[in-house]
């Protein structure tokens, strides 16, 4: 016969009351045992005399524990997990608390038998009193727990956190307006653009609880046998040495460094070869192995050997849950780590971010380089929480980013406008100089001090990680103002906490200038068309010869030569999973003045656009009539008054009509008026 859960519950739910009935049995015998009143009768008064002798009053624990356990099973239907567990637990109480009762009335036996024998015979002879206090204070606690299943500690911090929340916070407008009086004549008109850019407030942390998505929402990978490729390993290595004999180099491979994606062979060179002699030979290596193509690493940094990297016959792909779940992943402390794949050797590869302190990511279409991007927005999302770091997402494109729409990790939704893009990076800006001004006026220097002094009164500041996913777009359109808010922000952010990730499948000097390059010292290149793009990316010659998918050089900040890493592959189920997941803890709450300085700037373009339309109209129309009036515009035109007086005056404004002479008409100067409509129609084409 099969025991429905319900039939369980119920089973359940009359051992608790049993339970509870047996407390309350035991407290009456014990309570009418001491008013001399039997009211149990004579077993009742068997069994209070046996357990105030043994335990003295510490014999009232009994009853109330099996009370409190017996309301526990009532209450949730279910079973006492651990029940030896808390058998032995409440044992313990007892005897600590017999036996501290022990020590305060030694004479009136206060602990009964049990606690004299404990304390007198065993603890205090060994320890002495103070001593005995300690031990049965420390028994006493790990007994609490062991019956209750409550942690002092988790009871301490949930404690902390209640008073933090009632405590008020002091604004930080107010310390600086305490710090430094404002005089009246230091006031000054403020323009709308100003307005714009002040700075966003600032939400205390920790006053949501945010749950960080759990590692089971990624997929497992699969498992895979390596010694089947022993083989395959093992031919190499005698093709390499074989190779290089008939060329009359004498090599012998030394090491092995079998990867995801390619395996690293280090060869040591006989005495008197030359390293460049091994170099001027993949070509021909690439020949003899059947491979698309090798990369020599000459030397290997840190040894004596060249490395020839040579792609596997099957390559296996690397997931990102093998890399977020990695010890070095955990032990990472920044909350902006980024797993950006495995090195040769397969060990995962963690950098920070906050020591790069922006990235430079490159390569060509279908490289890899949009999957980088969810990895490192992922890595960050699987460390910290909304109120700790917030993104910024633009996406010309409109394709990839728009998925996390919607998170409360955003700071407005993803912008795939390229003039909103232009405005949000100028509002980046104003954030970022009055972060410098808090800095200043409160005496710290970085936003690691700030946080750290203003942490009790929960007014830390978020990071906040720029990420475009393609350069080219906005360079394309606006490549002046772009260059130069991309410079002020690499040239000054990284102390108030603001980090750019800038990516771009077209490496170009165009796109990517000299000036952005020298302050983006750290480099995620792909694979390339040719060495002058690898040269562009990584000021050397290599991401030429990767192979796709994910293959990767990584050029961190002072280091002389890459890394190659194999980049992790997200799905979009994946990343739904975990969008899904973070939304449903909150709500996007967007950056009031940002999202209003983007909606300014899209309205302003649609009316500039209209604008435009109108006097090319006008223009034509001029030189169809041989004649420019506000009337003329506003009944061929179809528009109020107001757009006629405008378009007039700005066609005299231009120069290409004459002024208002009376009730003559005016001026028309057709070559000028020629030579501007040839001038827009040629902006237009290109």
């Amino acid at each position: 016969m099969k025991i429905t859960s319900k039939t369980k519950e119920e089973r359940n739910e009359i051992a608790g009351i049993v339970l509870l009935t047996l407390s309350l049995l035991i407290l009456l015998s014990l309570v009418s045992y001491q008013i001399g009143h039997y009211v149990m009768g004579a077993l009742g008064r068997y069994l209070a005399f046996s357990l105030i002798t043994a335990f003295g009053w510490g014999a009232y624990f009994l009853p109330f524990s099996i009370g409190y356990w017996g309301w526990k099973t009532f209450q949730k239907g279910k079973k006492i997990k651990g029940m030896w567990v808390k058998v032995s637990g409440l044992g313990f109480l007892v005897l600590a608390f017999c036996s501290f009762l022990n020590l305060l009335g030694r004479q009136t036996r206060l602990g009964g038998t049990v606690g004299d024998f404990v304390s007198d015979s065993l603890l205090v002879p060994a320890f002495g009193d103070t001593g005995t206090y300690l031990i049965i204070l420390t028994v006493f606690i790990i007994s609490i727990q062991l019956v209750t299943e409550t942690s002092i500690i988790q009871f301490l911090q949930a404690l902390k956190k209640a008073v933090q929340v009632v405590r008020p916070t002091t604004p930080i407008r107010k310390r600086l307006t305490t710090m430094e009086e404002v005089k009246p004549d230091s006031y000054r008109k403020v323009s709308p653009q100003e307005k714009v850019e002040s700075v966003s407030p600032v939400s205390p942390l920790g006053a949501l609880t945010f749950e960080l998505p759990p590692i089971d929402l990624l997929n497992d990978p699969p498992r895979t046998d390596l010694s089947e490729r022993e083989e395959e390993l093992k031919n190499n290595a005698e093709v390499l040495e074989k190779t290089l004999k008939n060329f009359g180099i004498s090599a012998k491979v030394s090491q092995i460094h079998p990867g995801p994606v390619i395996t690293r062979y280090e060869l040591e060179l006989a005495p008197g070869i030359k390293v460049s002699s091994v170099k001027n030979l993949s070509n021909d290596l690439a020949l003899t192995l059947r491979t698309q193509s090798i990369r020599i690493l000459a030397p290997v940094p840190g040894k004596a050997a060249i490395g020839i990297e040579i792609p596997n016959q099957s390559m296996a792909l690397v997931y990102i849950k093998e890399l977020l779940q990695s010890p070095e992943f955990k032990k990472a402390a920044s909350l902006l780590s980024l797993a950006l794949g495995k090195t040769v050797a397969g060990k995962t590869y963690i950098a920070d971010l906050n020591q790069m302190p922006h990235l430079l990511i490159a390569g060509a279409t279908g490289s890899g380089k949009t999957v980088s991007i969810n990895t490192i927005i992922l890595s960050i999302l699987y460390k910290a929480t909304s109120e700790e770091v917030k993104f910024l997402l633009i996406d010309p494109k409109m394709v990839e980013l728009p998925i996390y729409n919607g998170i409360p990790h955003l700071k407005s939704p993803v912008v795939t406008n390229v003039k909103h893009a232009v405005a949000a990076l100028k509002w980046i800006v104003g954030e970022m100089e009055n972060r410098y001004r808090s800095f200043a006026a409160t005496g710290t220097r970085d936003i690691f001090e700030y946080n750290q002094k203003f942490k009790e009164e929960g007014e830390k500041i978020p990071f906040i990680v720029i990420i475009i996913d393609e350069l080219a777009d906005l360079m394309a359109t606006a490549p002046n103002q772009v260059e130069q808010v991309i410079i002020r922000l690499a040239q000054m952010s990284r102390a108030v906490g603001i980090h750019l990730v800038l990516a771009t499948q077209r490496p170009s000097v165009n796109v990517i200038t000299g000036i952005i390059k020298a302050n983006l010292p750290a480099r995620l290149a792909f694979e390339v068309i040719s060495k002058v793009d690898s040269r562009t990316i990584l000021d050397m010659n290599g991401a030429e010869n990767l192979l796709g998918r994910g293959d990767m050089l990584f050029l961190a900040p002072g280091e002389a030569k890459p890394i190659r890493l194999q980049g992790a592959f997200v799905s979009a189920e994946e990343i739904n999973r975990i969008v899904n997941f973070i939304k449903q803890q909150g709500e996007m709450t967007y950056t009031e003045d940002l999202f209003q300085l983007t909606k300014i700037t899209g309205e302003k373009e649609e009316e500039d656009q209209e604008i435009r339309k109108l006097f090319k109209q006008a223009l034509r129309l001029t030189l169809e009539r041989r004649q420019a009036s506000s009337s003329l515009f506003k009944g061929a035109l179809h528009i109020s008054d107001g757009k006629a007086t405008n378009l007039i005056s700005l066609m005299e404004t231009k120069g290409l009509i004459g002024p208002q002479q009376g009730s003559k008409p005016r001026q028309i100067f057709l070559d000028k008026i020629e030579d501007y409509w040839r001038k827009i129609e040629k902006d237009e084409d290109n």
